[in-house]
């Protein structure tokens, strides 16, 4: 919709200078147009709006004007360099906005991470390690994690802050597994409604 709406907004504006500007230089109107939407809006409102511009330029701009028909055949190659300049340029700067927001994510993830190793570089007790990486895992990927220690005998047990929960207690032997075969163990669920799980070996 914010595509259609920019689309004919830029026609409205263009319409007073039809009799001022060259064709050509209408064009670039819209070509700016499907520029800024796919920088904002991103690929698909981009192209969207590189088709709707053809059609209201080849509607409002070319004579015949108001009617869907052309009167001389060299404009359906404006039409086509038009529509091929507007999607190339939709791809560049949707592909430069994904970028951008790749860029700002890893900066993101790469802050948070120094800040959990700055955190863990004071922490003193095994509880103090627990609360702060259960703090990152749940602001950060909205999960949560138990931290299971060999005791003397080198069964697994819950580490002081990390309660144990029923859940846990039924999938007890997969942490077994992953802590002594020292490789992950994805688990789907084990009851219905449970989010899936892995049990990551510490080294």
């Amino acid at each position: 919709a914010l595509a259609i709406a920019a689309c004919g907004l830029t026609a409205l504006v263009a319409a007073p200078l039809h009799d001022v500007l060259d064709p050509a230089n209408i064009v670039m109107l819209f070509l700016l147009t499907v520029l800024l939407l796919a920088v904002g809006l991103g690929r698909g409102a981009a192209v969207l709006a590189a088709f709707f511009s053809v059609i209201l330029f080849d509607f409002f701009f070319i004579p015949p004007r108001f009617s869907m028909a052309v009167a001389d055949a060299q404009y359906l190659v404006t039409f086509a360099v038009m529509l091929a300049a507007a999607l190339i340029t939709a791809h560049l700067a949707a592909g430069l906005r994904h970028q951008a927001k790749l860029a700002a994510t890893r900066e993101r993830h790469t802050r948070a991470l120094y800040e959990m190793a700055r955190d863990l570089a004071g922490a003193l007790t095994v509880e103090q390690v627990t609360g702060i990486t259960r703090s990152f895992l749940r602001r950060e990927l909205a999960s949560d994690c138990r931290l299971l220690l060999p005791n003397a005998d080198g069964h697994l047990e819950s580490s002081p802050g990390s309660e144990p929960t029923a859940l846990m207690v039924l999938e007890h032997s997969l942490a077994t597994m992953a802590f002594t075969a020292g490789r992950v163990v994805p688990c789907e669920r084990i009851v219905d409604g449970a989010s899936p799980i892995a049990y990551i070996p510490l080294p």
